[in-house]
């Protein structure tokens, strides 16, 4: 039996022991919490896949260790939740208007704009389905609209059916309410 082994045999049954041991443990992890925090990031940095593969493994065989992690994620969210609510809505809002750009910037070849009247506000432009199918196509996906539905088109690497242009939503009213935009009746 080698040292280490002797030390782990004490440790697990002499408790004077155990309680040394822990207190020099905490010592020493608050003398030194820099230097331990930078060693364990880096090995993390290192280790990364195989740390995390042995984490989806713990959690999907081990039912306490699932509680465990699921109480600390209730517990800091209940700690930051304004903080969070804030954040998310912010980065799903940041997240929706780079796939509506990058959606729109496909099917509008070049300049981001209303095909009817030339808005070029982007919160004021929508999607229009030129054969008005719309709601049939997007209930065939069964994505529904807006993010699932440019979702769906940037995953599909833009279809070309259904024909799809860039309208501004009172153009795309009008067409649909009334069969033709205002602004093409005037001409």
């Amino acid at each position: 039996m080698n040292y280490n082994e002797r030390r782990r045999i004490r440790y697990k049954n002499d408790s004077v022991y155990k309680g040394y041991c822990k207190k020099r443990c905490d010592s020493y992890r608050k003398h030194n919490r820099e230097d331990l925090l930078m060693k364990k990031r880096l090995s993390y940095s290192i280790n990364k896949s195989e740390v995390n593969a042995r984490k989806r493994l713990r959690y999907k065989e081990d039912k306490k260790f699932r509680e465990l992690c699921a109480g600390r994620v209730r517990n800091y969210y209940e700690r930051n939740k304004e903080r969070i609510i804030k954040r998310r809505g912010a980065y799903q809002q940041e997240r929706y208007r780079r796939l509506k750009l990058l959606v729109f910037s496909h099917y509008c070849k070049g300049v981001i704009k209303c095909g009817c009247c030339g808005e070029s506000e982007i919160d004021f432009l929508t999607l229009d389905h030129t054969d008005n199918d719309g709601a049939k196509h997007r209930g065939s996906l069964g994505c529904g609209s807006g993010f699932r539905f440019y979702g769906y088109l940037k995953n599909n690497n833009y279809p070309q059916k259904p024909r799809l242009t860039i309208l501004c939503f009172n153009c795309n009213m009008a067409k649909a309410h009334h069969g033709i935009c205002p602004h093409k009746r005037k001409k």
